[in-house]
């Protein structure tokens, strides 16, 4: 049953929590029962949010993105080094992989740019409960949360670790 709650903020953190609102497509409600949400123990609630609380939260990185990023990397600082940086990447994520069944999904959704598609399919399909992006607004229909990294950040500061 949900109940009414009423709260007294600073006007600048109201704009602020709507404008956030609206980038994110949540209600402030929303945004404040998440947040709430967090709160939870993680044998009393079931959210995603949750796993934030463990002190090891699995990553993943899209493959697309590792091969974006040998691509970039042996340009700007060459082969060798960029190799050495792939390589500590691949120590620190597991990798979502791009299937067939990825790439079919994500034309489903329509997305303006399929790359950001395929990385959200990639990241569902892999279990992932977000992504975290430097373009937020590419993810206009995520199934999935979507974070900034200074968001991820932020709520993984704000969350009560146990």
């Amino acid at each position: 049953m949900q109940t009414k709650l009423t709260l007294r903020l600073e006007q600048r953190l109201i704009r602020r929590a709507k404008a956030y609102a609206r980038r994110t497509g949540k209600s402030v409600s929303e945004l404040v029962a998440d947040f709430f949400g967090r709160l939870e123990t993680p044998a009393e609630g079931s959210t995603p949010e949750v796993v934030a609380q463990s002190p090891a939260v699995q990553s993943l990185v899209g493959a697309t993105t590792l091969t974006t990023i040998q691509y970039l990397a042996a340009k700007a600082v060459g082969a060798k080094q960029a190799e050495r940086h792939l390589r500590t990447l691949l120590s620190l994520f597991e990798v979502a992989p791009v299937t067939r069944a990825v790439l079919t999904d994500a034309l489903e959704l329509g997305y303006p740019d399929y790359e950001d598609a395929v990385l959200h399919e990639a990241a569902r399909h892999a279990g992932a409960a977000a992504i975290v992006t430097r373009d937020p607004k590419g993810f206009p229909k995520a199934r999935l949360k979507v974070y900034a990294p200074d968001e991820l950040l932020r709520f993984i500061q704000a969350t009560p670790q146990s």
